[in-house]
């Protein structure tokens, strides 16, 4: 289990250092994209960081505004991407150690120290599960009889290697899920260029299940009235179930999806 992507905010005023706000401001209705050493690759007008992938490479930031006259400095990435150099299949789960790295990275790009996680509020976060399947037949058996449960507002398509994406609830703020067969989709990055990896990497991801579940911006709020709690108090036990409860909706209710060995007899079961 793995946090792979994070939106983090701060609240844009003069506190963050006159220097620092008046750089920020430079970018204003704009996103910019700075790669793992820190380098601009790009900068684009008013694209939103939470309709990105989460394979996206690099750090993102831009401003954004609440409704409320309120500006915030805006951060997001997959923390594993930037600590392994592109490669997002193993991470951490540990969300300050994730925060911490985003942070971190973005204020080498920026040149600046940026305050810590404890000021920042999380406005996405991306929990991921790997399954090995033994073998890339039974992971895309596994996509095949996902594509026919009975979930509301799903909507699928298939890659160039005939295996399937199964999306829920994709346009949500609050939660989305993703089902995709990762081999597939790292061989996809490496034709175009993305990444380059060594066969026996590849071979490996060939048995990997990938199940994704998205906690957007309304999910962080509903979260925050209700529990009363900070974000970064969520522990890596409280994020596994958060990620298999959704899951578990999904694939039957009883079935415990991190017991790999019987992902696909309940899912047979289901369809």
């Amino acid at each position: 289990m793995l946090i792979d992507w994070l939106t983090l905010r701060i609240l844009l005023d003069s506190n963050l250092g006159q220097n620092l706000f008046d750089r920020i401001l430079d970018c204003l209705n704009m996103t910019v994209c700075v790669d793992a050493e820190g380098n601009e690759k790009w900068r684009k007008h008013a694209l939103d960081i939470d309709k990105l992938r989460s394979d996206s490479q690099g750090i993102y930031w831009s401003i954004t505004a609440d409704g409320q006259g309120q500006r915030y400095f805006t951060i997001g990435a997959s923390p594993a991407s930037i600590e392994h150099e592109g490669l997002n299949v193993f991470g951490s789960c540990d969300i300050e150690h994730c925060a911490t790295v985003l942070i971190e990275h973005a204020g080498r790009a920026l040149k600046a120290i940026l305050p810590d996680w404890t000021h920042w509020q999380c406005r996405r976060l991306d929990i991921t599960a790997n399954y090995d399947m033994g073998n890339s037949a039974q992971v895309k058996q596994a996509l095949r009889l996902l594509l026919g449960t009975d979930a509301p507002r799903r909507r699928t398509n298939s890659d160039k290697q005939g295996g399937d994406t199964v999306y829920w609830n994709p346009a949500s703020d609050l939660q989305a899920g993703k089902a995709y067969h990762k081999g597939s989709h790292l061989r996809m990055m490496c034709r175009k260029g993305n990444l380059l990896l060594d066969d026996e990497t590849l071979e490996l991801a060939d048995n990997l299940l990938r199940l994704e579940l998205k906690l957007g911006a309304r999910w962080f709020r509903r979260y925050e009235q209700e529990q009363g709690d900070d974000w970064h108090t969520l522990t890596e036990y409280e994020l596994t179930e958060i990620h298999h409860k959704f899951f578990y909706a999904l694939i039957g209710g009883g079935v415990e999806v991190h017991y790999m060995g019987i992902l696909l007899i309940e899912l047979e079961k289901v369809a």
